[in-house]
């Protein structure tokens, strides 16, 4: 084996280590946003501290893919497709940690109120939590397997349904006008849906990402018509 070829093999020993940090930090919020699912059930101390708990190390993994993304590009001085794939790994994880922020916040707030289920059901809180849960998983799929086509799937799905969050906060809006009592209780309610709409949004981004390290193409803000078409070039 040449010098360049110990070199080549060892960068991608080090992108495979880097890549599987990833989906270590994406397995730990994926966990956050499941216990908060069953939280949003019944009020749960062990689960509550959970959540808590995965929090601080999602932030631990944040800032060593961080550092050796760093490391990396000092080092290696990645091209191409290399330097796509570190770029999308920062990004990546900065959505991830923002992640695990929402789900510890929703924690804490269903924790002080000791909600039961019968106050979340109505306001379909729930079904948007494991409707954002699902986009999560499906974003860290994807950018394991760098699946481009389902990237698109996750985005296209994103741009074509209805805002979940304004779903759930007119019939909260109208409780709390019929029972002024129920006003703290709602507006902590709009608080964990306007957390979770944001959940979804984090794992959106996410699929935007891998479309960025398959095709080079960075498609955020922009018009599903728009992102089409740049993905075809």
């Amino acid at each position: 084996m040449t010098q360049q070829e110990h070199i080549s093999t060892q960068f991608d020993k080090e992108l495979g280590e880097l890549h599987g940090l990833v989906m270590q930090m994406g397995a730990l919020v994926e966990n956050q946003v499941r216990d908060v699912i069953r939280i949003l059930d019944a009020a749960n101390t062990e689960l509550v501290e959970s959540v808590i708990a995965n929090d601080h190390r999602v932030n631990a993994l944040e800032v060593r893919i961080d550092e050796e993304c760093d490391r990396i590009v000092v080092l290696r001085q990645p091209a191409a497709v290399d330097m796509r794939t570190v770029m999308a790994i920062v990004k990546i994880v900065t959505d991830l940690e923002r992640i695990g922020d929402e789900a510890k916040n929703i924690a804490h707030i269903v924790h002080r109120h000791r909600l039961p289920a019968e106050a979340m059901q109505p306001y379909e809180i729930r079904r948007g939590a494991e409707k954002a849960l699902a986009m999560l998983h499906q974003s860290l799929d994807n950018f394991s397997r760098q699946d481009l086509e389902s990237a698109m799937q996750v985005i296209r799905a994103s741009r074509m349904s209805d805002s979940d969050y304004g779903m759930i906060v007119r019939p909260l809006v109208m409780a709390m006008m019929e029972a002024p009592a129920s006003i703290a209780l709602g507006l902590d309610s709009m608080f964990i849906s306007k957390a979770i709409e944001r959940i979804a949004e984090h794992a959106i981004n996410i699929s935007e990402h891998v479309v960025y390290l398959v095709k080079g193409k960075d498609v955020r803000h922009i018009p599903l018509s728009e992102i089409e078409r740049k993905i075809s070039e």
